[in-house]
Formats: structure tokens, C-alpha cells, sequence
């Protein structure tokens, strides 16, 4: 009988393991794809007293997840940008941002890159991911005191999300080298910040060690045991442990929102609106949010000033977010996709600020037809993430080298450019 329990159990065994098997081929061969991995960032970034933190000066190299298959490499120079060291160029072109400008792509391929390529001009690539207005303006003042030279032109690369990051100032710090979210809003009704205590921001630094310490990203092989190994390997490595993680957690959220519902609770730290981005938000329902974009604007405005300090010229490129460039994939049909855009150009025009808002040039050039996933050989962002593929960073380039170059804010003349006719020919053919 024990044996007969036995080889029950060994076929149990064998039909469970047969079946994920079968289920692990499918999901392969499907459009299914990994979620991003864990990126190996711990000590790239450092606590700063002013912007609670900044890139390391002279990081080394490291290789980096972002989503299936693509990998790519980051790192730091002497000034604390993914860039190659500064050689003391006169001219140049300094270009922050976020994680748009920072990193998502290789090096070559990453917009900045282009943008030097087709300029000519040295441009210090300076983004910092996870970076609002506010912070971009500090790095700014930071690099350019520490070059000790002016720039001809600064370039702001501003996303969406920089209203988010600039009305939680600051928004992240840095703990035992992890970036760990300091203050959030906790109340969207009236605009309620939390300031994260210190025990907290403990909890969530060991949290985050205790998944690279066994991962395969510090390699399974850092696992204590010969059970942890293979559970690091299983998880990290198959699509199906991937989708049980998955289904799990949309469960477990599912129970709590009937919870909430059953019990009457009114959780004020939900998002209003699906996108989750303040920009989107409408001021009649959210009358806090004006005064947070009157802060904002100023931190625009201290741009302009830093610019004319150094006697630079300032443009600012407003990069579109997936849903705005795809809008099918917004369910909620109500939101104002294009309404941080209006604010911005109103604001832009009325301070005479060069700008390049590239939601309409993005529209023009993606494939409209509607797809469940993006696929990023042919798309301009990526499968899952929301950052460009390497097709959105090449547009990007493209786009913003020609602004440049026709509006002579590096003193070219445009109409015997021949860089300006090499970027319209690779406009034109661009597909």
C-alpha cells in the first residue's frame, strides 16, 4: 500500500511538472513576455542633500534588465552622467532629464548619443532617472559649476511625470544603496503628502537586498541553500512562475477591493484616474493641483533663468507617454490625453521658452493599428515598459537634432547644413 501511495504520488509529481512544461512551451511561443527584471542599480545612485539623490561619480560598468531580451550596459563619469568622459570641450550641449534621457537603451542608441552625432557638438548626457523639474534644474547648476564653462544650449528632457516628482520634492532618497520612495500621496482628494519614516525606509531596503542578494541578477549562486538556488532559478528564468506571481497578485488585489467595498471603505490613497500622473488630472475635480503646477511653472521659469545666466539658449522637449501616443490603450475614454501638453505650450509661448512638443511628430510616425502588445523592433516604445524602444529614441534624435539645427540654436546657418540634410533624408525614410 505505501508503495502503491508512492508511485501515486511520483505520477502526481510527474503530471504537475509535465503540465508547466507544456504551459511554459505555449507561453514562449506566445506573446506573453517576462515583466521587467529587477535592474541592478544598488549603490549607482548616492543620497544628495539637495535632491535627495544623484548618480555616483565614476560607477563602473553593469549590465542591466529591461524587459525579455534586451540588456544593456550603464555606468558613470567623473561629472556623474552615463556618458564618456568630459575632455573639456567649449562648446557643448548639456541635456538632462529622467529616465527618458538617463538610461532604457544602449548607450549608442539613447537620444543624447544621436543628438551628438547629428549636431556635431559635444553634449554632456546628464539625465538622472526618477528626476522631476526641480531636480533637473540642481543637476543642471551642478554640472555646469563643476564644468566651469557655459553651455551653448541646455536641453531639458521633460516627460509627464515631472509634476508628480517636483510636488513631492524629494521624492526618493537613497538607503544601504537602494532608491527607496521617501514621500507619497496618500490623499488625492486634498493633495496629502506621507513622509516615510526612517524605520520604514529600513523595512523597504532590506526588502529590496533580500531579492538581489538571491537573484540572477547577483547570481543564483549567492543563494544559502541548495533549495533557494533553485527556487531563484525557477523564478527568475520561467514565464510560468512569472504568471503564477501574477494571477496571485490580481487576486490578492481583487479581495481587497471587495473587502473595501463590503466594509465601506473610502481608501483616499487610490488613484482618481487610471492614468497615474497628476498632469492628467482636471482642475475642477482636483482645485489642489493649481498651485502645484504654479510651483512647477516657476521651476520652468528658474530654467529659462539658468540659461540666461550663461548666456545659453534653453529648449525644452516635451516627451509624450505611451497612452497619449497610443490612446487605445487607455480604457477610461473621458481623460484629456493632450491636456498637460496644452498647459505646457501656453506656458512655453507666453514665457518665449524654446520648445518641441514631439506627441504630434510620434502620432504621425507610430502604427496606429491596435495590438494587445508593442513589439519594440518596430514600435517607438517598448512590449511592456512604458520607455521608448530604440526606434522612439532614434525618432527622438532625429526630431530634436533638426529643431535645433533649423532654429540656429548652436549659431549654424541652417540653409547650408549639411547635417540638417542628412537628418531630413533620414526623416524621410523613416518607417
Amino acid at each position: 500500500m505505501i508503495k502503491k501511495y508512492v508511485i501515486n504520488i511520483v505520477l502526481a509529481v510527474f503530471a504537475v511538472l509535465l503540465a508547466l512544461t507544456v504551459v511554459e512551451g505555449l507561453l514562449r511561443i506566445t506573446d506573453y513576455k517576462k515583466q521587467l527584471g529587477a535592474r541592478q542599480m544598488r549603490h549607482y545612485f548616492k543620497p544628495d542633500s539637495v535632491a535627495g539623490f544623484d548618480i555616483t561619480e565614476n560607477s563602473q560598468e553593469r549590465k542591466v534588465h529591461h524587459e525579455g531580451n534586451y540588456y544593456y550596459k550603464i555606468w558613470s563619469n567623473e561629472l556623474g552622467c552615463l556618458d564618456k568622459p568630459y575632455s573639456g570641450e567649449n562648446d557643448y550641449i548639456l541635456l538632462v532629464g529622467d529616465s527618458f534621457t538617463h538610461h532604457f537603451g544602449a548607450f549608442e542608441n539613447k537620444w543624447g548619443t544621436l543628438i551628438e552625432d547629428f549636431t556635431g557638438i559635444r553634449t554632456l548626457k546628464c539625465g538622472v532617472a526618477g528626476y522631476g523639474t526641480k531636480q533637473e534644474l540642481i543637476k543642471a547648476e551642478k554640472i555646469i559649476s563643476k564644468v566651469k564653462k557655459s553651455p551653448r544650449l541646455i536641453v531639458l528632457g521633460y516627460f509627464v511625470n515631472d509634476l508628480d516628482d517636483d510636488y513631492r520634492f524629494p521624492p526618493f532618497t537613497v538607503l544601504d544603496g537602494f532608491l527607496v520612495e521617501k514621500r507619497k500621496i496618500v490623499n488625492y482628494k486634498d493633495g496629502t503628502i506621507e513622509e516615510r519614516d526612517s524605520s520604514y525606509l529600513d523595512r523597504r531596503a532590506k526588502k529590496y537586498a533580500e531579492k538581489v542578494m538571491c537573484s540572477k541578477y547577483d547570481e543564483c549562486s549567492a543563494c544559502n541553500s541548495v533549495f533557494q538556488k533553485v527556487k531563484c532559478w525557477i523564478t527568475e528564468e520561467t514565464l510560468v512562475s512569472h504568471k503564477i506571481e501574477f494571477m496571485a497578485s490580481r487576486i490578492k488585489s481583487s479581495i481587497h477591493a471587495l473587502k473595501g467595498k463590503l466594509m465601506k471603505v473610502d481608501k483616499k490613497g487610490d488613484l482618481p484616474l487610471e492614468l497615474d500622473m497628476l498632469a492628467f488630472y482636471p482642475l475642477n475635480d482636483f482645485p489642489w493641483l493649481r498651485k502645484a503646477w504654479e510651483q512647477h511653472f516657476e521651476n520652468l521659469r528658474s530654467f529659462k533663468e539658468l540659461a540666461e545666466k550663461n548666456n545659453a539658449k534653453l529648449l525644452v522637449v516635451i516627451i509624450p507617454a505611451k497612452e497619449q501616443v497610443y490612446p487605445y490603450i487607455v480604457k477610461n475614454k473621458s481623460i484629456d490625453l493632450e491636456q498637460p501638453n496644452k498647459f505646457l505650450r501656453n506656458f512655453f509661448h507666453k514665457e518665449k521658452i524654446n520648445h518641441i512638443d514631439l506627441l504630434n511628430p510620434f502620432r504621425k510616425y507610430a502604427d496606429k493599428k491596435t495590438k494587445q502588445w508593442m513589439d519594440p523592433e518596430k514600435d517607438l516604445y517598448m512590449r511592456l515598459d512604458k520607455h521608448w524602444s530604440k526606434k522612439g529614441d532614434m525618432l527622438t534624435g532625429l526630431l530634436v537634432s533638426e529643431f535645433v539645427l533649423k532654429n540656429n540654436l548652436l549659431g549654424f546657418d541652417p540653409k547650408n547644413n549639411e547635417r540638417l540634410n542628412v537628418i531630413k533624408a533620414k526623416l524621410n525614410s523613416f518607417n
